[in-house]
């Protein structure tokens, strides 16, 4: 209608005075038309009033009379349609109430949530349909959008708010290919940051809380296991979606939260620790599906042991841990990679600590486990250590989360295991020979105990195999070995003198009748 203002119009209302049926194809699709237009009236006057209704309110019980019975048989609709006017009557009645009395507006369409869908659904008309793109009229079109601000209740905060999600579903949506439209996103959520620190306004936080937790929740189901998310192929978007995840999280907790604010005196880095919680995560499940990759390596061709080739597998984890993804999230915390040494360090520590508690005996398998848990070991401490350079405290806090693996011990452990089987095996050899000996000088034509040659050639083949074990700790191990030979061969050398003195005392007694 000329001279009125849309923001004075019930829009749907006017839409139906100004069609009827004859207007339309056919009787259906008038029906179908007539029934969209009242359950948008519904929508925004009944069910999401800009005013909330007061129960004994008559205009609010004429106008759901009027729109139940429409259900059923439709309105006759057209300007001097007496069924119009009585509908026109209830709605205006409705539209024209507002908070202070005194607005000339008509609000249809501006109570939560309602007006935020209708927007959101304008807002559409800023990309394109077929590839999702931000049209080139953008700024046209977002001019054409503020236009309807008055009508819906929208302001700027709102328009930020629905852009930016606007922004990030089309970035989803498109498979997440289009890093224009990711950077788009990350820029407008920086802006809801901005808003969120200036309003108190709860219909908007309520809406602010809401759509910032979607968004969270997708970028954490993502960088909670970034190694099965992110490769070569697609680390460019990387950065974007931690960044849009952590602005998330920052404005959900401390511009939200209520219990941030009351505990504001022992602030944490909401980032850093976000940050921390992706990469522990995201570690802990490449580390899981490392070892189901070590197990099925291991076949008859290869038969290097699993922890082994974990070893491996985890080194080479963290190479690329810190040439890939620590770059990018050291933006956010500067002790990334030691983060992800430190988070690898323990999960191999565990798996080794359950080995080594299953450990009986040395043997070539073992030690080459506790080689490349040695070498492991030192590639992620030095990691841990370069990476930390720079901190505060030097890595200190990081080398703490590291306590030694321990492997060198572990293998001298078993080392001297051995030493004391051999030991108390030759111990054991001494005392049975030594007792089925016989000491007869006319028994042994060499003149000296057959045992004494096999005592030496005993010591000797002992003493090869000790030089033969794969260890790396000989010249540190070879007194506790030596140590024990000479034992045994004093006990030799001892009970070898005593059986000789007793058999000449027997003799010497057997001459006297």
């Amino acid at each position: 209608q000329l001279g009125r203002r849309a923001e004075a119009m019930v829009l749907p209302l006017e839409f139906l005075q100004q069609f009827k049926a004859s207007d339309f194809p056919d009787l259906q699709e008038h029906e179908a038309w007539q029934g969209r237009n009242l359950k948008l009236i519904e929508a925004g006057l009944l069910v999401h009033p800009f005013v909330p209704l007061n129960k004994s309110d008559s205009s609010a019980q004429r106008l759901k009379q009027i729109i139940r019975g429409a259900y059923d048989r439709p309105l006759e609709t057209g300007k001097n349609s007496e069924s119009m006017q009585v509908l026109r009557t209830a709605v205006m009645s409705l539209a024209g109430r507002s908070h202070d009395g005194t607005s000339d507006g008509c609000h249809w369409a501006d109570g939560f949530p309602l007006n935020l869908h209708l927007y959101q659904m304008l807002v559409e008309a800023c990309f394109d349909s077929d590839d999702s793109t931000v049209v080139d009229e953008i700024d046209e079109v977002i001019e054409l959008l503020k236009k309807t601000w008055v009508i819906l209740g929208i302001n700027q905060m709102l328009h930020n708010l629905c852009f930016a999600w606007a922004l990030f579903n089309h970035f989803v949506m498109s498979g997440q290919v289009d890093i224009e439209l990711l950077s788009a996103a990350e820029n407008q959520l920086v802006e809801v940051a901005k808003d969120a620190k200036t309003t108190k306004d709860p219909n908007y936080c309520k809406v602010l809380s809401s759509t910032l937790s979607s968004i969270m929740g997708w970028t954490e189901k993502r960088l909670l296991a970034y190694h099965e998310t992110f490769n070569t192929s697609n680390i460019e978007s990387m950065q974007g979606i931690v960044s849009i995840g952590v602005t998330a999280a920052k404005v959900l907790v401390e511009d939200i939260s209520h219990e941030y604010r009351r505990r504001r005196k022992e602030e944490t880095d909401v980032a850093r620790s976000r940050i921390e919680t992706y990469v522990r995560s995201s570690l802990r499940t490449a580390f899981a599906q490392r070892m189901e990759e070590a197990d099925s390596k291991r076949s008859s061709r290869n038969p290097t042991p699993v922890m082994s080739i974990l070893a491996k597998d985890i080194g080479d984890l963290a190479i690329k841990e810190k040439n890939l993804y620590s770059p990018i999230l050291k933006t956010w915390h500067p002790l990334a990679s030691g983060v992800a040494v430190a988070t690898l360090h323990s999960c191999y520590g565990s798996e080794l600590k359950q080995f080594i508690a299953g450990l009986t005996e040395l043997t070539p398998e073992t030690v080459q486990v506790l080689k490349s848990a040695d070498k492991l070991e030192k590639d992620l401490v030095n990691i841990a250590v370069e990476d930390s350079v720079d901190s505060d405290d030097g890595g200190k806090s990081l080398i703490r989360e590291m306590p030694p693996y321990e492997a060198e011990n572990a293998i001298a452990n078993l080392v001297k295991v051995w030493i004391k089987e051999r030991v108390d095996r030759l111990k054991g050899w001494v005392d049975r020979n030594l007792k089925q000996e016989t000491w007869s000088p006319g028994a042994n034509r060499d003149n000296f105990a057959p045992s004494s040659v096999e005592m030496l050639r005993i010591i000797g083949e002992t003493l090869d195999a000790f030089f033969e074990l794969p260890i790396p700790m000989h010249p540190a191990l070879l007194p506790d070995l030596t140590a024990g030979l000479d034992r045994s061969l004093q006990l030799y050398v001892s009970k070898a003198k005593s059986g000789c003195g007793k058999y000449y005392v027997h003799k010497r007694w057997n001459r006297f009748p």
